[in-house]
């Protein structure tokens, strides 16, 4: 299904790495130590790291630069090979993986490099692997807007537990991170209404599963939201995990739904 695809490989591409990260020769491993460059050497527009490293940068708040100019500038400055630093892009949605080995504070430096860039690392409290090596996945802070992409939507749809219907129906949606493996803001997510009912079904399934386990029935509902009657500073990005849906950090009140329907999976 071309729901999953998306993250499927990205799973797949993400356990290559390490695979070829222990296919790799022990003694060149451990003759690479992280250090930063002098980055005034090779400044440019494109490169927060040309500023002093110890100022606050803003431009990431507002922006994300290329994950090209990230790639140079990070290796460069942290005098990392170039082949451990791998970038990933899907239809919409770009991604990358850093690879390295955790030095004294180089786990922390990178993260906060990255996100200088407008890239922010996805993963809650890191491990490393049994080598002592990293494989951390960064996507885009600031993912495409999808309000226009919803103009061509007659509605959303939003999965969730049939126990949270009451709520929702009283209050609406409201951002709220409940996941143990990203290291996302609060947000909350849809589906574009032009999703095929089996794929919803499937994701449902998938929902269940990773919440109540493959054996227990569940009782999930499926909103209907109109998307005429979204207010219009309702801000939507695409999901960066899974085509086919969105995501927002705002509140949708419960006047924008248009139907539920409640099913077991």
């Amino acid at each position: 299904m071309e729901l999953f695809e998306n993250i499927v490989n990205t799973l797949l591409f993400e356990e290559s790495l390490k695979e070829n990260l222990f296919n790799e020769n022990k003694s060149q491993l451990d003759e690479i130590k992280l250090w930063f460059g002098c980055c005034d050497a090779y400044s440019s527009m494109d490169n927060p790291l040309s500023l002093k490293w110890e100022n606050s940068i803003d431009e990431s708040l507002i922006k994300t630069y290329s994950i090209e100019s990230a790639k140079q500038h990070i290796c460069k400055y942290f005098n990392l090979p170039e082949k451990f630093f791998n970038i990933y892009k899907t239809k919409y949605n770009t991604y990358c993986f850093i690879t390295f080995p955790e030095k004294s504070s180089s786990i922390e430096d990178i993260i906060k490099a990255m996100k200088w860039y407008g890239y922010v690392c996805t993963i809650k409290n890191p491990k490393p692997l049994e080598n002592g090596w990293y494989v951390l996945k960064f996507e885009s802070l600031f993912e495409t807007n999808a309000n226009d992409l919803l103009k061509k939507e007659t509605h959303l749809i939003h999965l969730t537990p049939a126990e949270n219907v009451n709520k929702i129906l009283k209050k609406g949606f409201i951002p709220k991170s409940t996941n143990n493996k990203f290291d996302y803001n609060d947000r909350i997510y849809f589906m574009l209404g032009s999703t095929n009912p089996i794929e919803t079904l499937n994701l449902a399934n998938s929902l269940k599963n990773t919440k109540y386990g493959n054996n227990q029935k569940v009782k999930y509902c499926a909103f209907r939201i109109d998307v005429k009657k979204i207010p219009n500073n309702v801000v939507f990005h695409l999901d960066p995990n899974m085509n086919g849906a969105v995501w927002t950090n705002d509140n949708l009140t419960p006047q924008a739904i248009q139907d539920y329907k409640i099913f077991t999976v």
